[in-house]
């Protein structure tokens, strides 16, 4: 009991030492498809969900 107590208050001390970092950034997804339908090709599943997408992130975790 006073060991799971000194975990938890170890952790909610040490919140209070760490400073978060600002993160700015590009995600780029890159997606292959295999159709598994005769009727619908690659390419058409290309065409309607996009081969690519591109996320940019920018956090500011300033206080």
């Amino acid at each position: 009991m006073i060991k799971n107590f000194l975990v938890i208050l170890f952790f909610l001390l040490i919140n209070l030492f760490v400073k978060a970092q600002n993160f700015e950034g590009k995600v780029l997804y890159r997606n292959t498809f295999v159709s598994k339908l005769p009727n619908i090709s690659e390419e058409k599943f290309k065409k309607l969900i996009g081969s690519e997408q591109l996320y940019v992130i920018k956090l500011n975790c300033d206080k």
